[in-house]
């Protein structure tokens, strides 16, 4: 595995203090290495760009290159320097490094890039320059602002306004052939377009447009694209959210090479589908063809991985890597109906605000509830009266990406997403009158064994759990995840542990060994909230 190490820059104290650029800078860096390799060390510098010649991070990171015969990472060029000289030195050095903003420029392009930089540092200080020079000498007075102007020209900034209609179809237009903020913000001022405040665009104004735009759309019920209609789930009259993220050229290059196709337009619908209805951040697992975690992210904002996905998916078709998210929001339950055949499907499509196919005959949907008192409860008795998988893990496979299992070799299947209907939330009231949620259960006396010494315990029999299982979906055999629950839950009544029981199951079962150890762990958890249940009702 390759081995790199960080560097990270930002040109003010104020932005070191506050994070602001740093952040920006490691889900980019984050973003790469998941695909390409580890880092072994990690190095940060509060200077400005034009001082090339007192950077102690730099050259400390540069030294840990050479001790560990490592690559320098960063996350775009012009964090190195704006200086032709510096970028010349360092690629004499001896030093391998990569920009993630362009990972596979060569040498000489990018002493063009650092020739372009350096020549717009100064045409920037110049502009500065002659324009202070130029209010001095029409007598304004530097500096020291008049409160109340000041105070008023605050009240106005904060009044944004959206560009043109036509503006916007531009700069769209633009970013997603491949352009970049600064290529874009060239462009339109070179057609001497201003922004709604009269100024130049730059950069970063080009950025907060395209952001806001990219927000507006995915609130905004009124789209013109529509998510496409799989077995009539989908109302036509209902909007999708299109993507608007552009993928960079390279990615682009990559993602056409690859077979089965990786979809990120697929990803980036149901981010911000989940977004819709109230997901805040998400876990991120990374899955071999084994259902072994190569990788783990957690509490990742929809920001955050959106931004990394166009890094991620080159490398997922050529690892055979699986992504899978979980989803947690802050006032909604979301409850995962998985398991579900047609008939099924057609029963909880009024109420799920997602709707996916992750291998043939398999489907699934998401339930967006809010005003739960006992969610955990809740969402068993949605299963049971869907038909779902009663040990739903509640994490899922991201649409747009190929699901990569040992059984699907080599045909593997992509996970495609049915129907998405944004800002659907609905209320456990509402889903009992759609006749989804299953009764209340009847306390039950039922005989409580004590638990027998650690010395005398015995593991159920797994084999009888499977016989005895109802039939699957298809009615093409035993319901494994039942039988895993009835084995989990007897052994729970055993006295063995949530571990033990959750290893025993990677052992004895196809459907564990398949979802991995994530899948064993929640079925013993679920197994053993039932059984101190049974025996709370028994105390009573």
């Amino acid at each position: 595995m390759k081995r790199f190490v960080i560097y990270s820059r930002v040109s003010t104290d104020k932005q070191g203090r506050s994070g602001l650029g740093l952040d920006a800078q490691k889900s980019d860096i984050d973003g790469y290495l998941t695909a390409h390799g580890m880092a072994i060390a990690e190095f940060t510098e509060v200077e400005s760009g034009k001082n090339h010649r007192n950077r102690p991070a730099l050259l400390a990171a540069l030294d840990a290159c050479r001790k560990h015969r490592a690559t320098l990472l960063i996350a775009r060029l012009d964090r190195l320097a704006r200086n032709v000289a510096f970028i010349a030195s360092l690629m004499e050095s001896g030093v391998e490094f990569v920009a993630v903003d362009m990972p596979h420029a060569s040498k000489f392009t990018i002493h063009i890039l650092a020739a372009v930089a350096e020549h717009e540092r100064e045409l920037i200080s110049k502009r500065t320059k002659a324009a202070l020079a130029a209010a001095k000498a029409r007598g304004i007075r530097l500096g020291g602002p008049d409160p109340l102007a000041a105070l008023k020209k605050a009240n106005e900034a904060r009044q944004i306004r959206p560009p043109a209609e036509h503006v916007m179809d531009l700069m769209t237009d633009l970013r997603a052939s491949g352009h970049s903020y600064r290529q874009i913000a060239r462009e339109v001022n070179k057609r001497d377009i201003r922004t709604p405040q009269g100024f130049r665009w730059h950069a970063s104004t080009i950025r907060a447009a395209l952001l806001r735009a990219r927000k507006d759309e995915s609130t905004n019920s009124c789209n013109d694209e529509i998510v496409p209609n799989t077995q009539g789930l989908n109302d036509p009259s209902d909007p999708g959210i299109p993507s608007t993220i552009a993928l960079q050229p390279w990615v682009r290059g990559q993602l056409s090479k690859e077979t089965p196709m990786q979809n990120l337009n697929e990803a980036l619908r149901m981010l911000d589908t989940f977004s819709s209805v109230g997901a805040r951040r998400f876990d991120v697992t990374f899955l071999n063809i084994d259902g072994e975690k190569r990788g783990f992210r957690p509490q990742q904002s929809v920001m955050q991985l959106s931004n990394s996905l166009p890094m991620l998916f080159p490398g997922l078709t050529e690892r055979q890597n699986s992504i899978v998210i979980r989803p947690h929001g802050d006032d909604v339950d979301f409850v995962q109906l998985d398991d579900l055949d047609a008939a099924a499907l057609n029963r909880v499509a009024p109420a799920a605000f997602l709707t996916l196919c992750t291998s043939p005959g398999n489907h699934q949907a998401w339930v967006a509830v809010s005003g739960l008192d006992d969610a955990k409860d809740f969402a068993r008795r949605l299963r049971k009266g869907t038909g779902a998988d009663l040990s739903a893990s509640g994490a899922t496979r991201l649409a747009g990406t190929v699901n990569y299992k040992q059984k699907y070799a080599p045909s593997f299947p992509t996970v495609t997403l049915l129907s998405a209907f944004p800002g659907r939330i609905v209320s456990s009231e509402r889903l009992e009158e759609l006749g989804l949620v299953a009764a209340q259960e009847p306390a039950k006396a039922a005989y409580a064994a004590p638990l027998p010494a650690s010395g005398n315990r015995s593991w159920p029999d797994y084999a009888r759990c499977v016989a005895n299982a109802p039939l699957n979906q298809s009615k093409t055999g035993p319901d494994i995840s039942r039988a895993d629950f009835f084995f989990s839950l007897m052994a729970s009544q055993r006295g063995w542990s949530t571990e033990e029981i959750a290893t025993r199951l990677m052992e004895l079962s196809s459907k564990a060994h398949e979802n991995g150890p994530e899948y064993a762990r929640i079925t013993a958890e679920n197994a053993m909230a039932a059984a101190d249940r049974g025996r709370q009702r028994n105390r009573a």
